[in-house]
C-alpha cells in the first residue's frame, strides 16, 4: 500500500526466537523488489528499569511478548512512528463486519472490541 500510494517508509522485521522462515524471508524480498532499504532489528538484554514502565504504562496488562520489543530496546535506534504488531489486520480490515460503524456509545463499542478479542467482559482492558 506504501508502494503504491507513494509513501516513503522503511521496513523494519523485528528478529524474534520463534518466528518462522519465511517471516525472516519475505519482508526483505518484497522490500527489496518494491526499492525499499530493509532493515533487521535484534533485540539486547532486556532493560530492569524499563519492567517498570511498561507496568505503570498499562497497569500490568500487557503481556511479555507485547513488551518484549520494548524492554529489549529493539526499536530505540528507528526515527519517526513505529507501527509494529497489528498491521495485518488493520490492513485486512479484520472485523469488519463485527465493529459498529460508529462509536456513539464507547462502553459498548469497548465491550464489542473485547468480545472480538475474546477478552472477558468484567476485564479492566474494557475501562
Amino acid at each position: 500500500m506504501a508502494y503504491r500510494g507513494s509513501v516513503n517508509i522503511a521496513p523494519f522485521t523485528r528478529i524474534a526466537a520463534r518466528m518462522s522462515v519465511a517471516d525472516r524471508i519475505l519482508p526483505a524480498t518484497l522490500a527489496k523488489k518494491l526499492g525499499y532499504q530493509h532493515i533487521f532489528l535484534h533485540g539486547r538484554n532486556s532493560l530492569a528499569n524499563r519492567q517498570h514502565l511498561v507496568t505503570e504504562h498499562s497497569a500490568g496488562h500487557v503481556s511479555q511478548g507485547d513488551a518484549l520489543p520494548f524492554l529489549q530496546s529493539v526499536r530505540d535506534s528507528l526515527e519517526g512512528i513505529s507501527v509494529g504488531g497489528w498491521c495485518m489486520e488493520v490492513g485486512k480490515a479484520m472485523w469488519r463486519n463485527s465493529l459498529p460503524d460508529t462509536i456513539d456509545d464507547t462502553e459498548i463499542c469497548a465491550q464489542q472490541i473485547a468480545r472480538n478479542y475474546g477478552e472477558p467482559l468484567n476485564s479492566s482492558a474494557i475501562a
